[in-house]
């Protein structure tokens, strides 16, 4: 059987997939830096980049698809958060802002960072999988939205995991 990789986020593609490919960058372009040529390392990592780019552009990212439904509500704080659509569909609330996360794996507080990730990582395979069961999801303010399925295949490979 043939699987398709697919990412699935909230907010990925105007954040955290951009960021992952700047540091798959940076990090090559400091090897070919310290070694004064192109490393078999750094063309690995600018491969990888690349072929990041194409998984990114077919990814279901659950809050552009909520800004497809409803334009008009794109710039209210705080109803299509994630935070506020986890706890509206019955999930824990954050515990942590996100602009937190870089002070504390500064500080070597690794482990908080990551726990904060799986968190909000187990909050957005919920709510897809709210999605691919054709369930509406509660926006923060408790209106009720479905979204657009993702493809067939896209939700077999959410219930493989």
């Amino acid at each position: 059987m043939r699987r398709q990789p697919l990412l699935v986020s909230f907010n990925g593609i105007s954040f955290d997939f951009a960021l992952m490919r700047a540091l798959l960058r940076e990090e090559a372009k400091q090897l070919q830096a310290d070694a004064g040529y192109v490393t078999e390392e750094a063309l690995a990592l600018t491969h990888l980049c690349d072929q990041f780019k194409c998984l990114c552009a077919q990814s279901y990212d659950i809050l552009v698809e909520i800004w497809k439904a409803y334009p008009q509500d794109k710039k209210v704080r705080g109803l299509n958060s994630l935070d506020a659509i986890a706890q509206a569909n019955g999930l824990e609330a954050k515990k942590m802002d996100g602009a937190t996360a870089p002070h504390l794996w500064a500080q070597g507080r690794h482990a908080e960072v990551i726990m904060y990730n799986l968190a909000d990582v187990i909050k957005t395979r919920h709510l897809f999988s709210m999605i691919c069961d054709e369930r509406p999801i509660l926006r923060g303010d408790g209106k009720p939205i479905t979204l657009p399925l993702p493809s067939e295949a896209q939700c077999a490979l959410l219930n493989s995991l």
